[in-house]
This record gives C-alpha cells, structure tokens and sequence, in this order.
C-alpha cells in the first residue's frame, strides 16, 4: 500500500494543475477555437477540482508549505468554477418575478 500512495498523489497532481490550467485558459487573450473552448464546462470542471479536491484532503497528509499551496489552489479554482455556474442554478435569484395577475 505504501507503494501505491506516492503514485496516486502525482496523479492527484496531475489532475489538480490539468484543473487550474483549464481555469486559467480562458483568461487568455487569444480568438482561438482551442483556448475559446474552454469558456463553456465550468460545470464538468467544478466537479473534477471538487473530486482532486476531496481525495488529496482525505487521502494525504500535509508535510510542507506546496502541499497547503496546491490544495489553497485548488480550493480558489473550485470557488471561483462554483462561483461561475451559480446563476444557472437554484441557488441564483430569479431575473424575471412571478406574476400577480391572472389572464384567461
């Protein structure tokens, strides 16, 4: 078991610097389709950041100073992806009110 661990946590890693690159992405000032493409699956994104997330913060121990840096990254990424999403979801306020009036 004690081999297995260092392997996971690289590709805890790896997943978590693919999620902060495909945040960042879009804030790039380039028109092209492969950079513009990553504007729309702040959805799928979030999850996958809350996955990394989730099992480097059950999974390991924190020994030094990158570990607590990766895992503030990863938490403002997964903030930030949250933040994003929200106003397609129950928890945003409604644009439009309901109606009082009744038609027939």
């Amino acid at each position: 078991m004690k081999n297995k661990l260092p392997k996971l946590k690289t590709i805890l890693e790896g997943i978590g610097v693919t999620a902060i690159i495909l945040t960042i992405i879009p804030y790039l000032p380039f028109d092209s389709w492969w950079i513009r493409m990553f504007d729309f699956p702040h959805l799928q994104l979030t999850i996958f950041t809350l996955i990394a997330i989730l099992v480097y913060l059950i999974k390991f121990n924190f020994k030094n100073w990158k570990d607590y840096s990766f895992a503030t990254v990863l938490i403002v990424c997964f903030l930030f992806q949250l933040n994003k999403i929200k106003p397609y979801t129950v928890l945003a306020d409604s644009e439009i009110k309901n109606s009082s009036k009744t038609y027939s």
